[in-house]
């Protein structure tokens, strides 16, 4: 098994025209491999190329991660983690990092402290 960058990662999902030789290549890496290991930086770094680079709606995101999840090709760091917080991103209003460091919070058995105001409305988020 090997590990993915985000840039690799990104066009593994993402058919983007202007770079058919890496999309190419990225995918020929999980036929080689069968399983890629994703960090959760990757994760986090993952949504945030496909929202801002490639204007992916909220709901596209959800299912990109969604596949991620159900894929025997990817192999998630903390998947349970990933699996609560792609919960919460698509039921709430909060971003998928924030979903991300509350679910870590949870598992630890932690109260996450936040001044952001939506991550507030979220049980076990204590206002500062």
């Amino acid at each position: 098994m090997i590990s993915l960058d985000t840039n690799v990662m990104v066009r593994i999902l993402v058919d983007d025209p202007q770079c058919p030789e890496q999309n190419s290549k990225a995918r020929q890496i999980v036929s080689k491999y069968k399983t890629v290991y994703v960090t959760q930086i990757v994760q986090v770094e993952t949504v945030w190329v496909l929202s801002r680079a490639y204007g992916f709606s909220r709901t596209d995101i959800g299912r990109v991660l969604e596949s991620m999840l159900n894929n025997s090709a990817f192999r998630l760091e903390n998947e349970t983690i990933f699996a609560a917080a792609l919960q919460l991103y698509s039921n709430s209003n909060i971003d998928f990092a924030d979903a991300l460091i509350l679910q870590n919070s949870v598992q630890q058995n932690l109260k996450l402290l936040s001044f952001d105001r939506k991550l507030q409305k979220q049980q076990g988020v204590v206002s500062v």
